[in-house]
């Protein structure tokens, strides 16, 4: 990232991107234990946005985690 003069957080939001695309799966980039945990904190908090995920999450993962698992869900529900 540094290199071409990237911030990390461009290159995990294209990484996102792409698990929503089906370009990559998620698990290239996470471990299938973290998503079902991830999975699992989406569906029982009711959370609706990043914001809300975040705060029931209550620091226990990042943003950027959490952005995949929920663009991972995405696919998901088209497929």
């Amino acid at each position: 990232a540094q290199k071409r003069g990237l911030a990390v957080s461009t290159i995990l939001g294209h990484f996102a991107q792409a698990v929503q695309s089906a370009e990559i799966p998620i698990e290239s980039v996470m471990s299938p234990d973290t998503v079902a945990a991830i999975t699992e904190l989406i569906e029982s908090s009711g959370a609706k946005s990043l914001g809300q995920l975040m705060a029931a999450a209550n620091g226990q993962y990042t943003y950027h985690e959490l952005r995949l698992v929920q663009s991972h869900l995405k696919l998901l529900e088209v497929n």
